[in-house]
């Protein structure tokens, strides 16, 4: 049985974890945050507001268009005073315009279709101050295709069920496709990385095992029947010894662009 995406447990799903060391680092490499003004606009449940919140910036809003994720935000944050938490969509954000130094926009662009995505660019362009930066994070096709490894866990799933394949393809962008949308909104010096993250850290493959069975912070999984769920995770599990520790990594492109100073 499907669930509903924004449901009680993906809620907590979503604000179980911790920024990936390697996100972190990449983070740092790629902006000087000291005394910034920062959105993490998606937000989910908050584990980026957080962890941005924590790189010396001045102040971080956290927007999501979903109550339900705002509270787990909520929860998640705690009481760090430099963070606001707001509601909001991608093409509109609630700010004011030239109003922030960086957005940072993480596992977002995949819920949007081609003019949702540049709507949101746009927005994106609105609310950063001149020279100010935009850092795009999610997965291209290739990212999601890599093939199934003992690492790369979701490889397993599009090789299980390559029906699956249609639906990542309908929702995923090129990367030809974000640079266009960068260009037209005004963007300049547009860069692109990848980044391998560690996603989650398992002491076995039980852990892992329910996880997959909760369908934990995998929305690809909702597509799938029960049986066939268990099938996948009955087979990834066979995949590891009794008591061996997991790692399992995905990999991202990050597209950065830097809005124009005004001449």
């Amino acid at each position: 049985m499907k669930k509903p995406f924004f449901n009680q447990l993906q809620q907590d799903s979503y604000a179980l974890r911790d920024a990936a060391p390697e996100w972190r680092e990449t983070m740092e490499q790629l902006v000087s945050w000291s005394g910034q003004q920062v959105v993490d606009l998606g937000c989910g449940g908050g584990i980026y507001t957080k962890a941005l919140a924590n790189m010396n910036v001045q102040h971080v809003y956290g927007i999501d268009a979903s109550e339900t994720m705002l509270q787990g935000a909520k929860e998640y944050v705690g009481d760090i005073s430099n963070v606001t938490l707001l509601q909001g969509e991608t093409a509109a954000v609630p700010l004011d315009a030239e109003q922030v130094d960086t957005v940072v926009e993480r596992a977002v662009i995949h819920h949007l279709q081609r003019a949702q995505l540049q709507e949101n660019v746009k927005e994106l362009y609105r609310v950063l101050k001149p020279g100010g930066q935009v850092i795009i994070q999610d997965r291209t096709l290739d990212d999601c295709f890599l093939p199934p490894d003992k690492e790369h866990v979701r490889g397993h799933i599009f090789s299980m069920y390559p029906r699956l394949k249609r639906i990542e393809k309908v929702r995923r962008h090129s990367s030809n496709q974000v640079i266009r949308s960068l260009h037209q909104a005004g963007f300049h010096k547009i860069k692109m990385k990848s980044l391998v993250e560690t996603r989650q850290k398992y002491p076995s493959r039980d852990k892992l095992y329910d996880d997959l069975m909760n369908r934990t912070g995998r929305t690809i999984l909702h597509e799938l029947t029960d049986e066939e769920l268990k099938q996948l995770a009955t087979t990834i599990y066979h995949q590891y010894k009794a008591h061996e520790s997991i790692q399992e990594q995905d990999r991202w492109t990050i597209w950065i662009a830097e809005k124009p100073i005004d001449l």
